[in-house]
């Protein structure tokens, strides 16, 4: 099992809730890669996901714009969808995003996929 990092600058050490920990992570900078890692390798046990992954996305902070990069929230929308087509579990799924309207989204956007997607796997 492998621990997955998305982020454009950081890595893991810089991120203050990743410091002390003795995570092994395999870093990823830009939404392709994530896609193609997990396409390749499968799911990891943890994810960690920045939401702005290009210069692009720092200066509409906030805003809602048409971006011609991917962020973050689009990387956990195609792992929903990669975990529910393919009958997967969830694995832990953390945010170390600065970008607070980025975070929120994509806190509320995971909350309500593990919510039906638990409950549709209830009934199953």
């Amino acid at each position: 099992m492998y621990n997955l990092f998305l982020d454009d600058i950081r890595e893991p050490e810089n991120i203050t809730i990743y410091k002390k920990a003795k995570y092994n992570w395999i870093v990823v900078q830009n939404y392709d890669d994530f896609v193609n890692y997990i396409e390749e390798n499968g799911l990891p046990n943890m994810i960690s996901l920045d939401h702005d992954l290009h210069f692009e996305h720092y200066a509409a902070m906030g805003k809602r714009l048409k971006f011609k990069e991917k962020t973050g929230y689009d990387a956990l929308i195609w792992l929903c969808e990669y975990i529910e087509k393919n009958n997967l579990e969830i694995p832990k799924i953390k945010f170390h995003t600065s970008n607070f309207v980025g975070m929120k989204n994509m806190n509320n956007y995971l909350y309500d996929f593990e919510q039906r997607y638990t409950n549709e796997n209830k009934e199953n």
